[in-house]
């Protein structure tokens, strides 16, 4: 199975999922088919549990913003599908198969992505990327300015990325080292974003280097501040390079000495999950646990 919040994790529920609408305008099908496609978009998000984030909002008032937005976002997929028909012809298709593909990506949403407040992070760690990208890769300060532009700093960052990537998977520490104290020399604490943007793609360089990265104390006592340090090492708990296992527990024997706060470490029943086929991580469970109790 894919890892949850990777790239190709996410696709594989998003893709599906979308794809049926897009495919039943593009199949010439009815603007009156829009409605099933919001039903099932509806019904995702109703039992991966996502009322709870309503907060103040009346349950009433809740599900009719939450359905009209289902019909917004199935209507824009349905109309691009339409736009695309009118260029080249209706494709031929049997009206289910497009539905078919929407259950398929929604039964996955379910099944993979059930809403929690304190560990359903996959769109904060979206607008997190998304943000470095913009602004040439921000301070993790949550209260700091609003960072301008840093065209450097972006560069620094890419140049990283593309030296890691085309490392060796057997590179060492070495070949990794110098990569990163180049890029905290160049930016500091701010590629904490876009090194995190990269974990858990099937880079076990890239994963290493990242974990390398928190072993600076300064980038470390940032990252603990963002409120997704937790989030992303949890991306790694069931990585199968010894390397970044390695580097993992130094981590987190690091972070849990210097007492860091509960949303710095995976949560802890994810790391008991992990104890089955890691044993090494058993003696820090309980001490996770005893951080976020």
């Amino acid at each position: 199975m894919l890892p949850k919040y990777s790239r190709a994790g996410v696709a594989m529920m998003a893709v599906p999922l979308y794809a049926g609408p897009v495919l039943a305008g593009l199949s010439g099908a009815r603007w009156s088919q829009i409605f099933p496609f919001a039903a099932v978009f509806f019904l995702m998000q109703m039992l991966r549990g996502i009322d709870a984030k309503r907060g103040s909002m009346g349950q009433t008032a809740f599900l009719l913003v939450m359905g009209v937005t289902q019909i917004l976002v199935v209507g824009i997929a349905f109309g691009l599908g339409h736009g695309l028909m009118l260029i080249t012809g209706p494709l031929p298709m049997s009206q289910w198969a497009p539905f078919g593909l929407t259950v398929f990506g929604a039964a996955m949403g379910v099944a993979r992505y059930k809403y929690d407040p304190d560990q359903d992070q996959l769109f904060d760690m979206a607008d997190a990327a998304t943000e470095a990208i913009e602004t040439g890769f921000p301070v993790l300060d949550d209260h700091a300015d609003d960072p301008q532009p840093n065209p450097a700093g972006h560069l620094a960052c890419d140049t990283a990325l593309s030296a890691l990537w085309s490392l060796p998977e057997d590179a060492t520490l070495q070949d990794l080292d110098p990569i990163v104290q180049n890029l905290e020399t160049a930016v500091g604490a701010n590629g904490f974003h876009a090194l995190m943007a990269e974990i858990d793609e099937g880079s076990p360089q890239v994963d290493l280097a990242f974990l390398r990265y928190l072993a600076s104390p300064a980038v470390r006592h940032d990252a603990t501040q963002t409120g997704e340090l937790g989030f992303a090492l949890s991306c790694l708990l069931e990585s199968p390079h010894a390397g970044v296992r390695h580097e993992l527990i130094l981590t987190l024997l690091t972070l849990l000495d210097e007492n860091a706060p509960p949303d710095a470490f995976p949560p802890a029943d994810e790391v008991r999950s992990a104890v089955a086929q890691w044993p090494d991580l058993a003696p820090f469970a309980d001490r996770i646990a005893a951080v976020q109790t």
